[in-house]
């Protein structure tokens, strides 16, 4: 039964595409991602302030999932996955994406540069402690930065 389990998840995430906001190539398409996003973020409680659209879940035509990225004196990032989706490695495969991001401007930006994020699920947040090595800040709750912040 578990092998059955494990089958029908990896066929359903196969069906997910993923993609930066940019490489969207139907004006139309553009601008329903960034309202069903926008909304999606509203629907979930996720302040966005300046942070862009950067990185979009796919499934057909529907949006699944999506990140923001600021990066206005340190980085940060925002995530939403659509509840129908979640628990399905979705939001893993968008961090990893945002995190490549990250590192990339790491390097030319220098080691000090910085990353700040405001985490509210325990899951989203050992996943960053455990694969990304963040810490938490210890000046406030939920939190999260670089360990050499």
């Amino acid at each position: 039964m578990k092998g059955l389990i494990k089958r029908l998840l990896r066929e359903g995430l196969e069906a997910v595409r993923y993609l930066h906001i940019d490489d969207v190539d139907d004006d139309n398409d553009y601008e329903r991602y960034l309202v069903d996003a926008k909304n999606m973020a509203k629907d979930n409680g996720i302040g966005l302030g300046d942070n862009e659209l950067a990185y979009i879940a796919l499934i057909g035509n529907q949006l699944v999932g999506a990140t923001w990225i600021g990066v206005a004196g340190v980085f940060s990032f925002d995530i939403v996955v659509d509840s129908a989706y979640q628990s399905k490695g979705i939001g893993s495969r968008l961090i990893d994406m945002v995190m490549n991001k990250y590192e990339a401007r790491v390097k030319i930006a220098g080691d000090n540069y910085g990353l700040r994020v405001n985490v509210v699920n325990d899951n989203l947040k050992s996943y960053l402690i455990s694969k990304y090595n963040l810490v938490e800040d210890k000046n406030e709750s939920n939190i999260l930065v670089n360990s050499s912040n």
